[in-house]
């Protein structure tokens, strides 16, 4: 039995700029990504594998497991933190598109190129 869901809105921007300058995600994406989890978690979710028993795993010792390279990490920690200032570079949505850009100055979002 084959189970699916609907393609994701890929003929909508992901991020809307709003006349007054700010950026929202757009709701039509967050409906998809909302309409995904429920699906997933009513149809069993994934099969409760234990993470740190997957192969492949980043990380110098036992139990250390990581997504990111040191340098995301320090990223992300200097975003969470309020003191990042710089760009994050998104991945692209299709193989023929481009990289989006999220634009941070002193922990705040300054800027949004949405990823194609």
């Amino acid at each position: 039995m084959t189970i699916s869901y609907p393609d994701p809105p890929t003929f909508a921007d992901v991020i809307i700029k709003e006349p007054n300058g700010h950026t929202t995600f757009n709701p039509l994406w967050i409906q998809w990504f909302t309409g995904i989890i429920n699906f997933i978690n009513q149809s069993g979710g994934v099969g409760g594998t234990n993470h740190n028993s997957l192969q492949g795993l980043q990380g110098g010792q036992a139990n250390q497991y990581f997504h990111f390279t040191s340098s995301q990490y320090s990223t992300l920690v200097a975003l969470i933190s309020g003191g990042y200032s710089g760009s994050v570079t998104l991945a692209k949505l299709t193989t023929g598109g481009t990289n989006g850009t999220l634009t941070f100055t002193n922990g705040l979002l300054t800027g949004v190129v949405a990823p194609s």
